[in-house]
């Protein structure tokens, strides 16, 4: 009976392995002038090869959409030189990934909402753009490259593991909702080249205690550090004479700006901030352009592609109210379109 046993489980498992055989399959393609990719579906692992850029893709028409699901492992090799829009968009099972020091920019929507827990970015890239790693969750950590000098809007918005970060030293710029909603980020360290942090930046950081905003800083955008509530102390430097409204707005009760510019505060002071200062006189931000997501005072299309992503997650700011009807729509993002476009 024992050794019957036997006989029928080894049977059971080699008609399991037969059935993961004939389902797993090799899926190829092209994916650039030169470039090409490999997927065993069994695997799990997706390879990129070649030379030179991948094509950039929408969010829904790679040549792989109906295999995301299979993707596990993204090994990127030398010679690809760049890294195409919406490549890995929704591989919710992607948690590993390799990138070689020839490929120089990460297009946008890249990994958005992938399961990468721990990254890498190697030397040799520049950019970082629009949505890169929107919405991964599952990110701790990330290695920034010192070769690198942009990181677009929204590069990781609702990275809600993330809990340190360091910019490098080439970068300038903190985009519109660089890090909102990354609740468990404890520690960011900017870099001295740093002139301007824009627009919810760091809305919403739950768990941010301190941060040093570096001296050269010159712009602080609207509700940078709204919502930032366990944030305890922050230094201006004397070197910051722009302020965006609510850039403080329910922060912690405790916390503390110590303002070396004393004619630089925000253009509305929080109640339990400075509230003694407030006859002074100011330099005040100017007023917020209607549309405007980055802050940069400007309407393009960055803004607009900006207005779309918040309008599909419910989380667009009033300002962004094109038509003033007090919900903000697709027919908004349509009216800051035609905007642009005069």
């Amino acid at each position: 009976m024992k050794k019957l046993f036997c006989i029928l489980s080894c049977v059971c498992a080699l008609m399991a392995l037969c059935m993961l055989s004939a389902s797993a399959k090799t899926v190829t393609g092209s994916c650039g002038d030169a470039v090409t990719y490999t997927l065993d579906t069994g695997s799990g692992v997706f390879t990129i090869s070649g030379e030179g850029d991948m094509y950039h893709y929408g969010m829904e028409n790679v040549p792989w959409i109906n295999y995301r699901d299979d993707i596990r492992t993204v090994i990127i090799n030398k010679g690809v030189t760049s890294i195409g829009n919406g490549a890995f968009h929704m591989c919710e099972n992607l948690s590993k990934v390799t990138i070689p020091d020839s490929v120089t920019s990460i297009g946008a929507w890249v990994f958005t909402c992938a399961g990468i827990k721990r990254l890498t970015i190697p030397e040799g890239v520049t950019s970082i753009e629009l949505n890169t790693f929107r919405s991964c969750e599952e990110l701790e950590s990330i290695s920034l490259p010192d070769t690198l000098t942009y990181i677009g809007n929204h590069a990781f918005f609702d990275c809600k593991g993330l809990t340190s970060i360091t910019i490098p030293s080439g970068v300038t710029t903190i985009k519109a909702d660089t890090f909102f909603r990354c609740t468990s980020l404890q520690s960011v360290s900017l870099p001295k080249s740093l002139t301007t942090i824009e627009a919810e930046a760091f809305y919403k950081c739950i768990s941010l205690k301190n941060i040093e905003i570096p001296d050269g800083v010159t712009h602080i955008g609207n509700s940078a550090f709204m919502h930032c509530e366990s944030l305890e102390k922050i230094t201006i430097p004397e070197s910051v004479t722009q302020i965006g409204k609510s850039a403080f707005d329910n922060c912690s009760d405790k916390l503390i700006i110590d303002y070396q510019n004393s004619n630089t505060e925000p253009t509305d002071i929080p109640d339990h901030i400075n509230e003694n200062d407030s006859d002074q006189d100011t330099e005040k931000a100017p007023e917020p352009v209607q549309g405007d997501m980055d802050g940069n005072g400007e309407l393009d299309q960055k803004d607009a592609a900006a207005l779309l992503t918040a309008v599909a997650d419910d989380s667009a700011p009033d300002g962004a109210d094109m038509n003033g009807d007090g919900n903000v729509s697709l027919i908004d993002v349509l009216m800051l379109l035609k905007s642009i476009n005069k």
